[in-house]
């Protein structure tokens, strides 16, 4: 394959800003190379679509992923549990990009404060083995959780998840997700907290302390403590420096354009 004319990108994306930013980074690599440069789209949704992303990059069928902190770890380290059979030793990071937050939200009249109160709780995680609900396996075993301690766990997307909160058949949802999701309901709800002795108990350093900010959303008038895993930009060995450079420089040359994408890239 000529590598210089045709680097393929794929973003790692089911909805909202992953796969806003991932297309508008495919936008600007395709304005910057050839016309015949081929992209391909990939979703980060439940494990056989993640390791088809990162075993693409593995096999060199493609140049350029966005890919989440704790999967890229997963994919490096070689971990049979999350996936992968073998280290995927031929993968080379890019750049970071944005941060995705874990955003635990609760109504208000559920009662729920601190992670112990989702202690007989129905909580949705995200669509099964997805990268949401991976991190929610490992936010609250680090919390001393697990799902037998909730009344019922589904696994559903986030808008759907939020309808049934307002329905009041569901008392909490765990979103992995960039700032600003829309969090549209007819009930008040509450921010719950992920403390940073939490974060360290995950024992994974794509797992960052950070910090979801006063007023983000409706109601979340003080900062909230949570848990932070950066997005990542990943190429592979078989790409030269000079083409990595000429997509990295395409990036940042467009800048502005893919804070537009989302605000939570900025």
């Amino acid at each position: 394959m000529d590598q210089t004319n045709r680097p393929w990108h794929q973003h790692c994306s089911s909805g909202g800003i992953r796969r806003r930013r991932g297309a508008a980074t495919a936008v600007h690599q395709r304005a910057h190379w050839r016309p015949e440069r081929r992209v391909l789209p990939h979703g980060r949704g439940p494990v056989p679509d993640l390791l088809q992303g990162h075993n693409l990059l593995q096999a060199g069928r493609g140049e350029l992923a966005l890919t989440l902190a704790d999967s890229l770890s997963d994919a490096w380290n070689g971990n049979a549990e999350a996936g992968f059979n073998q280290k995927l030793d031929k993968l080379r990071g890019l750049s970071a990009t944005y941060n995705n937050y874990i955003q635990i939200v609760a109504s208000e009249d559920s009662g729920i404060k601190t992670l112990a109160d989702l202690k007989g709780k129905r909580l949705s995680v995200g669509a099964a083995r997805s990268g949401t609900e991976l991190n929610a396996r490992a936010v609250l075993k680090a919390a001393g959780l697990a799902y037998s301690d909730l009344a019922k766990v589904e696994y559903l997307p986030f808008g759907e998840s939020v309808e049934l909160m307002k329905n009041r058949q569901l008392d909490a949802t765990l979103q992995s997700a960039g700032l600003g999701v829309d969090l549209s309901t007819a009930v008040k709800i509450v921010v719950v907290p992920v403390p940073a002795d939490v974060v360290a108990k995950i024992g994974d350093a794509a797992y960052q302390p950070a910090v979801i900010p006063a007023n983000t959303y409706g109601g979340q008038t003080a900062d909230v403590a949570t848990v932070a895993i950066p997005n990542f930009l990943v190429t592979h060995s078989g790409v030269s420096d000079d083409v990595a450079y000429r997509m990295a420089k395409a990036m940042y040359d467009n800048i502005d354009t893919l804070y537009a994408a989302h605000n939570a890239a900025k």
